[in-house]
């Protein structure tokens, strides 16, 4: 190594020797090096990959573009772990120390020589290669997924540890979360859920002892326990009524009313008894929708998130990180290289995943867009069953729920 190094850095320097004679030393000892790279004792690899590396860094040889070439040609059928192993390590270092740029190699060059490794009998080797494949996606992104052997959406791929591996590290470069991590925000996600629910169901029991024990409701309790408040009272046939103009009556009759108004659209009807309610939700609710994959009527706000995440049918979809909405899994790469969807908005307004359109920010914005009869969501099969009028404000408890099912509601109510 000391000769190489003279020979290099100082001989061909001194007697002005041409590239010819500089290649042809580079062309006789490399490979003796490439050999070394597999040794049993690390420190005589060690050595072996620092002197390719070195000999790569050097201006003249790096201008000849001689090594890159050499260490992405294809390992014989026969070749010791140890040497397909060592080879690999050398690559990534040429990768990260000297770059791609000017040294003849590409993305497509190097994934074809690391595909046989990934598939290696030894499991160094094939745990080195993965590092690698890693490193490449960081550096160049989409470019190295149609290169791999196998797809995201092979199931047997998904099931070698291997692979899956793979696929969430890319995912986690593209921001996606692992099914990890989905799991977890699922789970925090439900408990809020459950803990909001409890909260509201305490506040129901206390509203019913004062009433069990005749006590008379501040005004607090009682907008608690009615219709929607405006800014000057309740709503009462159409028109705004005072807290001085509003009539004392009993605590039954409000909360029969209460029982029978719609906690999403705020719809209000002598029928919406249980059973009506169930039929409202299941049927009419321009609010709500039954999804197409599961037996679930959710509500539209939360579709998107309903589909990535809590549907049965969930592992079917992906995430744009273009437009945001649930794409198929079979019709991602098309949708994405074809970049004809909607740009999600920056300025926190809603995308609708039965029209995808942008529509304002805000809960008033989705009950305009999916209650008005005109300049409304044409997607929405339940608008026309609704009047076109935008009714008063849901209670912000009760729209924040989602509806699994009809039983479900009626448990929190």
């Amino acid at each position: 190594l000391g000769l190489l190094q003279y020979l290099v850095k100082s001989y061909c320097k001194h007697h002005k020797l041409g590239k010819s004679e500089l290649s042809y030393i580079v062309e006789k000892m490399l490979p003796v090096l490439l050999v070394r790279t597999g040794d049993m004792a690390p420190r005589v690899r060690s050595t072996a990959i620092d002197a390719v590396i070195e000999l790569a860094q050097h201006q003249q040889i790096k201008s000849l573009a001689l090594v890159g070439p050499l260490l992405v040609q294809p390992l014989k059928q026969h070749t010791s772990w140890r040497l397909a192993k060592g080879r690999v390590e050398l690559l990534e270092r040429f990768v990260r120390d000297v770059g791609m740029s000017g040294s003849e190699l590409s993305v497509k060059t190097i994934m074809e020589f690391l595909c046989p490794c990934l598939e290696h009998t030894n499991g160094e080797v094939r745990d080195a290669a993965a590092k690698l494949t890693l490193e490449m996606y960081k550096l160049h992104g989409r470019e190295v997924r149609p290169l791999l052997p196998v797809g995201e959406e092979d199931v047997a791929a998904r099931k070698n540890p291997l692979w899956k591996t793979l696929f969430e590290g890319f995912n986690k470069f593209d921001g996606i979360p692992t099914p990890m991590e989905q799991k977890a925000a699922i789970l925090a996600a439900e408990k809020a859920k459950k803990d909001e629910i409890q909260k509201l169901q305490a506040e129901v029991n206390t509203l019913k002892e004062l009433a069990a024990q005749g006590q008379t409701l501040t005004q607090g309790q009682l907008a608690a326990a009615v219709a929607p408040p405006t800014a000057g009272g309740v709503i009462k046939d159409g028109t705004a009524v005072t807290s001085s103009e509003r009539p004392q009556q009993g605590l039954a009759r409000k909360h029969t009313e209460l029982d029978r108004t719609c906690v999403f659209c705020a719809e209000k009807r002598e029928d919406f008894t249980d059973a009506g309610l169930e039929g409202h939700y299941l049927s009419e609710c321009p609010m709500l929708h039954q999804c197409k994959y599961c037996p679930q009527v959710v509500e539209i706000a939360g579709l998107t998130k309903h589909w990535l995440e809590e549907c049965e049918a969930k592992e079917q979809f992906r995430e744009c990180p273009r437009c945001k909405e649930a794409v198929w899994v079979t019709e991602f790469d098309n949708h994405t290289k074809a970049e004809s969807c909607l740009v999600a908005s920056q300025d926190n307004s809603n995308r609708c995943p039965l029209c995808h359109c942008n529509i304002p920010a805000g809960d008033e914005g989705w009950r305009s867009h999916l209650m008005r009869t005109a300049n409304g969501c044409a997607k929405n099969p339940r608008k026309k069953k609704t009047t076109g009028r935008i009714l008063p404000r849901a209670t912000p408890a009760a729209k924040k729920t989602v509806v699994r099912n009809p039983q479900a509601q009626k448990k929190n109510k």
